[in-house]
């Protein structure tokens, strides 16, 4: 698989309809009990230059299991912004209040919106290492916006919490499944899942070319 092929796949990774966010989100009843690191899904994929490309994503759901929000860090080092943050939350929000970034009490980050498809509205930025550190170090990220009230009428806050427990351990681990073996555990997915999957991966160059023009964003969250 070409660099470029696999620089985004965080892509298809956030794209999944709502029966297998759930699945991902909510240990079955017959497993051991979650530890930290469960918080945290992560593929990784070698690259020719003997480095690997990875992508780590929690998902959010709902009192009702719907889909509330996503985040997802590519770090792929065969990319000239080889870190990248992604952001997905439900259609239907107001896209000029872009999101806010804030990891516990630290300075919060505006992060405009990329594109929007029919599950959820995206929103990415490059990030460095100091950003990472900050994950690292903190106890939760919330996702901030705003969305129409339901008679339209006036606006309304809405904010997803990404639990930053177990996030160290996942991100420093080499024990992870290559984007083959994902595409394997999905072979048996419903047509909306495979319709889902099919759309982001149109996505995965879309982005990936936006990062590109985004250029090397020397962020910091604290």
């Amino acid at each position: 698989m070409k660099i470029r092929q696999i620089a985004l796949f965080a892509a298809m990774v956030l794209g999944m309809s709502a029966g297998a966010l759930a699945q991902d989100a909510a240990a079955p009843q017959n497993e051991p009990q979650r530890t930290p690191e469960d918080n945290w899904f992560k593929v990784c994929e070698p690259l020719d230059s003997g480095q690997k490309a990875c992508v780590m994503r929690q998902v959010v759901l709902g009192n009702r299991g719907q889909f509330a929000g996503s985040f997802v860090l590519r770090n792929d080092p065969g990319q000239e912004n080889r870190l990248l943050a992604i952001a997905a939350v439900p259609v239907g929000v107001l896209l000029p209040f872009n999101l806010t970034w804030r990891i516990d009490s630290g300075q919060p980050i505006r992060v405009q919106y990329y594109n929007c498809d029919a599950t959820a509205c995206y929103a990415l930025l490059p990030v460095n290492e100091e950003y990472v550190k900050s994950l690292k170090l903190g106890a939760k990220l919330v996702i901030s916006g705003k969305a129409p009230t339901q008679d339209g009428q006036s606006t309304r806050d809405f904010s997803v919490d990404i639990n930053l427990a177990g996030f160290t351990a996942v991100y420093d681990s080499d024990d992870a499944p290559t984007f083959e073996e994902l595409q394997q555990q999905n072979a048996a997915a419903s047509p909306l899942e495979q319709a889902v999957q099919n759309r982001a991966q149109q996505m995965r160059t879309e982005i990936s070319d936006s990062a590109d023009q985004t250029g090397g964003a020397n962020t910091n969250s604290q």
